[in-house]
């Protein structure tokens, strides 16, 4: 294991925006991107199996900035696969600690990371939200509550983008007032 360097690993750094705001962090602590890619749309485009710059994203590559870099992680789904998903995401932020030491944090963006979250108790765990999920309609509220409320339980922090999104967390009965 490498000495302790200051970093970060952002789990699901998809979202354009928190992309964005993560990318500019790394221009002062290095940032590691796992990005979960469900199987599913792999297995929708099939070409992106066989092609090589798709297959390249599953390693290390680096991301708009030389101290950002992803790595695509595949995942066979949180629909009906949460819990395997979560196991394969663990050995991955396992991996990398082993490899690179302990990060300053390990910040989530969705709150279906709960239960990953749990399994670092001993590491900085941060919750970053920056939508109202529960609001999606694609989305169950009622499961997004229960995993919003895992993230409260297991992160040291949680920060959300704005007043308006922190007075609706703090407003569900589920949530206590950590923000």
């Amino acid at each position: 294991m490498q000495a302790n360097r200051r970093r970060l690993i952002v789990i699901d750094g998809n979202d354009p925006a928190v992309r964005s705001l993560f990318v500019a962090v790394a221009h002062h602590v290095p940032v590691d991107f796992l990005s979960p890619q469900p199987l599913s749309a792999r297995l929708r485009h099939p070409s992106t199996l066989l092609d090589r710059a798709a297959r390249a994203q599953l390693d290390w590559h680096p991301v708009e900035s030389l101290r950002a870099r992803e790595k695509h992680v595949l995942i066979p789904g949180w629909s009906r696969f949460a819990s395997f998903s979560t196991r394969v995401l663990k050995r991955e932020i396992s991996r990398l600690i082993d490899e690179q030491g302990e990060p300053d944090a390990i910040v989530f963006t969705l709150p279906f990371y709960g239960d990953l979250a749990e399994h670092f108790p001993a590491h900085n765990c941060v919750y970053y939200v920056y939508d109202p999920f529960e609001f999606y309609q694609a989305w169950d509220a009622d499961r997004v509550r229960a995993c919003e409320s895992k993230m409260v339980e297991h992160c040291r922090a949680i920060f959300a983008v704005s007043a308006q999104l922190v007075d609706d967390f703090r407003r569900s009965e589920e949530h206590t007032s950590e923000l």
